[in-house]
């Protein structure tokens, strides 16, 4: 058989041809699915946006509450650190010296985001005298006790009966009553 250049073109074309028709026809007898689509029930309203949560840079949280058996809720740092504070404090002024704070390290947040119930409203912040930051709850400067070592840790409680954890309710103890002025005496006193 002799094969020209036209009619080898021709029998390419018509295999050609032939293999595209055949390929047509199976794609046409095979199923055809619709891509998936999400269906949402008319009663269903559209899923909302995620609310933006207040974070600090440790946690959603830089005071919470813990919990502990002989002590009940304190306050704990966003790492579950106990805070506590110096009954030798006065309103809104810490009267830690310098060698106190080497053991008792001041707390500071810059922006305290309390856990709920504690409001935000109750902390703030004080300079002490050598300059640096410490924040406050309810008046008093907030610390750290250095020999705590994991979340959970209250070894400072009652230390030398000046130092407590801090309750979310107030403290522990209250700072003894100043001694009541002297009174004027009477004459009367010093008779016999």
């Amino acid at each position: 058989m002799r094969w020209t250049y036209p009619g080898l073109i021709r029998r390419i074309l018509i295999i050609l041809f032939s293999v595209i028709i055949a390929g047509g026809v199976a794609c046409a007898s095979a199923p055809v699915s619709a891509p998936p689509t999400q269906q949402q029930s008319p009663a269903a309203p559209p899923a909302a946006a995620p609310a933006p949560v207040t974070t600090s840079s440790a946690g959603t949280y830089t005071i919470g509450i813990a919990n502990k058996a002989g002590i009940g809720d304190y306050l704990v740092d966003s790492k579950g650190m106990t805070v506590y504070y110096f009954l030798r404090d006065t309103d809104a002024k810490s009267n830690a010296t310098a060698a106190i704070v080497k053991i008792w390290p001041v707390f500071y947040a810059a922006n305290v985001v309390p856990q709920p119930p504690l409001l935000a409203g109750d902390f703030r912040t004080i300079t002490r005298d050598d300059g640096t930051m410490q924040t406050t709850y309810l008046g008093w400067p907030l610390y750290y006790y250095a020999q705590d070592q994991v979340a959970g840790d209250t070894t400072g409680q009652q230390f030398n009966n000046i130092w407590f954890v801090v309750t979310p309710t107030g403290f522990m103890s209250a700072p003894a009553a100043p001694l009541p002025a002297p009174q004027p005496q009477t004459p009367q006193q010093y008779t016999n």
